[in-house]
């Protein structure tokens, strides 16, 4: 099988698709052939549309072969229908061999567009088979696609052996694709070192083959999730987005990733827009199942007080989505989303269930070989994590020890307790701080930083010599980075400020949580809102900075609870006021408002004798405390006798 001998295609073989651009466009006139490469060349340089012209008039001058990359590019303006017609016009009689193996190719590619990969894998497998005797960059070219099935069977282990051979019979900058490929196999695999080298080889190739550019940052970004590194992963996301253009299956994924890194951390908000954005490109059913799933996951936690029928609802459409993955034969999808209907049971407290969709994850990790994959989900799912450490043994425990072979030491999720009891919780387990003051510096710098020392010190300890107070909090700051791997406390000299980096490792504050409830408003956030405020704000904290959190917070909670039980009250919910209004006077119990809506709902649920009961004990509170009783408190007795 020989290479055609046009002195295009041996510069794009070489790697210069560039040259070619440059000559191409400097010829006075050209011919068919001229015309394939030369549009191949811009393709290449990510000029999609004007080599979808330069290939459709090769064919329209005689050129049939230029079909096959006419396909490819229509392939990857997300025009599959017409990559395929283009496709089956072909003369295939009349191609010779070389032409032949790159359409199979293409189809190949087709077929792994549309989730076809038993078809494609048997296809290419023919493929790679006839071309071992052939030109080195066909059998590059067969290798990557190949190597690109496995890798979406998640079949990681075989994708990286015939990924391999791509890369060593490839030269020049066509490398670049199969190392990126690479790249993404061993991230799955947990060979981190590996995929890295692999970016930054394939980095080297991007000026030259632009295209790599969005491929290589969501491959990065599937790196830095493996490893724990969510923030550097949702700029990795991003600039996925920006490089492939909002209307590519690169930027639908990236957007995917980035929407499942927001909903872990609570950002909801985004989370639903960057959804909304993905949506665009989820026409095709193997995309939808994928936005289907990020969907489920999503709104199951906008709906914060998940009802038995919603959740059996959004676990209805999730095994769906599963079943929708295993006949694909997306083995890694299927294990994602049977953690995914395991978290949803720990939520609504169905052990069986969960216990059920966890031996199904653990089934699909021993059919993958490894379950380093697995664990790229695993660290977003909380109380999946938490039912696992709380396992000693079973079935299911093999995911964590998945996480340990990966050799990562950093911890899943770090807790920062600051409303009632201060603490600190690692991976579900109190970290024992011997110096008093380690939850506050931290929550300081999580809440104001980057500061100076000076700041720092001056609102922490301010009645405390500068020296001593410096001495304590560098005694705190190891004492954290020793307790916390994958937190530090870096000093940053060009800014002279102190501030936390996280690597790894996913930081979350109650504070945080209470507040970002308050912002959504709706009766079911604020109510949740009010539950999750277990305590005043560092309570043994006497400076302003802790005092002004403590308040804002508070009054917050309040504010919000009296507003919904305001509502409940208009609406007649009796039952409502009267739980809502005694958990609020737990937070502040001498707020008269509350006081009085308390005693209002007691009238209405249980009778007079109950709610002058529950006026006499308030009002004695009064009394006891603050010397007097409201004027308020004083009328509404007035109000019940006299309704009486």
């Amino acid at each position: 099988m020989n290479t055609p001998e046009h002195p295009y295609l041996q510069l794009i073989l070489q790697g210069q698709a560039a040259e070619v651009v440059r000559r191409y466009r400097s010829a006075g006139t050209t011919t068919a052939e001229d015309d394939r490469w030369g549009g191949y060349a811009l393709y290449l340089m990510a000029d999609l549309l004007c080599a979808r012209d330069q290939l459709g008039r090769a064919v329209a001058r005689g050129c049939d072969a230029a079909r096959v990359e006419l396909a490819t590019v229509y392939r990857h303006l997300g025009e599959v229908s017409l990559a395929w017609q283009v496709l089956d016009d072909l003369t295939w009689p009349d191609l010779i061999a070389f032409d032949c193996a790159l359409a199979e190719r293409e189809r190949g590619m087709l077929l792994i567009s549309q989730g076809r990969l038993e078809q494609a894998r048997s296809r290419l497998e023919q493929v790679w088979t006839s071309v071992q005797s052939g030109p080195a960059a066909l059998k590059a070219s067969t290798a990557l696609v190949l190597g690109t099935i496995y890798g979406q069977l998640g079949q990681d282990l075989q994708a990286v052996h015939l990924l391999n051979a791509a890369v060593q019979v490839s030269q020049g900058t066509k490398q670049g694709y199969p190392l990126a490929a690479r790249s993404l196999s061993r991230a799955y695999a947990g060979d981190f070192a590996g995929a890295e080298e692999d970016l930054r080889k394939a980095q080297g190739h991007v000026a030259q083959v632009p295209l790599l550019a969005s491929v290589l940052a969501y491959n990065r970004g599937v790196l830095r999730r493996a490893q724990g590194r969510c923030a550097e992963a949702a700029s990795c996301f991003q600039d996925a987005v920006r490089a492939a253009g909002p209307e590519t299956e690169v930027a639908f994924f990236a957007e995917l990733c980035l929407c499942a890194l927001q909903t872990a951390s609570g950002q909801l908000d985004q989370a639903s827009a960057t959804l909304a954005r993905a949506s665009r490109g989820c026409g095709e059913p193997r995309l939808n199942l994928f936005w289907q799933w990020r969907s489920a996951l999503l709104e199951s936690l906008l709906e914060p007080g998940l009802n038995s029928e919603l959740s059996a609802e959004i676990s209805g459409r999730l095994v769906r989505v599963k079943d929708g993955f295993l006949a694909l034969g997306f083995l890694r999808e299927v294990g994602w989303v049977c953690l995914a209907l395991a978290e949803l049971a720990l939520r609504r407290e169905d052990r069986s269930a969960a216990a059920r969709a966890l031996r199904d994850a653990t089934d699909m990790r021993h059919r993958l070989g490894s379950g380093s994959a697995l664990v790229i989900e695993l660290r977003d799912l909380p109380m999946v994590r938490r039912w696992l450490q709380e396992q000693s043994k079973g079935y299911a425990h093999v995911l964590l020890e998945d996480w340990t072979a990966l050799g990562d030491d950093v911890p899943l999720q770090v807790m920062l307790v600051t409303l009632g009891t201060p603490q600190i919780v690692l991976d579900g387990q109190v970290v024992p701080l011997r110096l008093r003051r380690s939850v506050e510096v931290l929550t300081y710098l999580v809440d104001r930083g980057p500061v100076t020392r000076e700041q720092l010190l001056t609102a922490l300890w301010p009645e405390t010599a500068p020296k001593d107070a410096a001495n304590y909090f560098h005694q705190v700051k190891n004492k954290l980075e020793t307790c916390l791997p994958g937190l530090t406390l870096p000093f940053q000299a060009s800014s002279g400020t102190y501030s936390v980096c996280l690597r790894g490792v996913r930081l979350c504050w109650d504070v945080d949580t209470v507040k970002r409830l308050l912002s959504r408003g709706d009766d079911d956030s604020v109510y949740a809102a009010v539950q999750a405020y277990t305590g005043a704000f560092l309570p043994a904290a006497s400076g302003q900075w802790a005092q002004e959190v403590r308040r804002e917070v508070e009054w917050s909670v309040i504010k919000a609870g009296l507003q919904l039980i305001e509502r409940w009250h208009v609406a007649g919910q009796s039952h409502k006021c009267l739980e809502l209004s005694s958990r609020l006077r737990e937070i502040e119990p001498y707020n008269e408002v509350l006081a009085e809506y308390l005693v209002m709902a007691t009238l209405e649920l249980e009778g007079f004798l109950s709610a002058r009961h529950t006026l006499d004990i308030i009002s004695g509170q009064f009394r006891l405390d603050i010397g007097e009783v409201p004027p308020s408190l004083i009328a509404l007795e007035q109000r019940l006798n006299s309704a009486s």
